[in-house]
């Protein structure tokens, strides 16, 4: 199959592909043609005809689903998301981690912590654990919305199942660090703002 859609041939090394074949069984994309072209719709920002081309889509498997929520989690379309999550189940299609981390992400980043946690609960019936990805953004958004104790409890919490990580031990020192700064620049301009509008002035000219 790959040999008619890239037109290449193996390597003499038998179970060795051509570097050609290679690339092409990565970004060929009439492997996943539907899916492909809802893609690179949405990346364009074009959604009124990725939508239109998701309705009219034959058969929709959860990826197709994926991008579409994706896409509108990240707009903060959050109904149109859950409409969507709703039907994957309906259809009888069961959503994966990164349904989930889409709409997790969204959420924690429009600082929705409440709609996110539910998320979380929610993923847990589905037998899912969060991946690397989910657990940043839900550091993030613990921590840009100041809720220092709650990213602690759940960073704690996620290295039972995920074990030591260094990306996400230095993410966590980081978002930490971005909040207590942010927190220490705003105390700052607060308590001398007037010292700081006064120096902030022009000099007067010397005539």
């Amino acid at each position: 199959m790959l040999r008619r859609l890239c037109g290449v041939k193996l390597s003499h090394r038998v179970g060795v592909p051509s570097r050609r074949l290679f690339e092409c069984y990565i970004h060929a994309p009439e492997l996943d043609r539907p899916n492909f072209e809802l893609k690179k719709l949405c990346e364009e920002g074009d959604i009124a005809n990725a939508r239109n081309t998701f309705d009219m889509m034959p058969k929709r498997d959860t990826k197709s689903y994926n991008i579409m929520i994706n896409t509108y989690a990240k707009r903060h379309e959050f109904e149109m998301a859950e409409l969507l999550l709703y039907e994957l189940n309906v259809n009888g299609l069961t959503p994966d981690i990164y349904t989930f981390t889409s709409l997790i992400a969204g959420y924690f980043q429009a600082n929705r912590i409440e709609q996110g946690e539910k998320l979380i609960s929610q993923m847990k019936t589905f037998h899912l654990q969060p991946n690397l990805v989910t657990i940043r953004e839900i550091l993030a958004g613990y921590c840009a919305c100041g809720m220092l104790v709650r990213a602690r409890i759940y960073f704690e919490e996620t290295q039972k199942y995920i074990g030591y990580d260094e990306g996400i031990y230095n993410a966590m020192i980081a978002y930490v660090l971005i909040q207590f700064l942010t927190q220490l620049v705003a105390t700052v301009a607060i308590n001398y703002g007037t010292t700081l509008i006064h120096y902030s002035k022009p000099y007067p000219k010397i005539h």
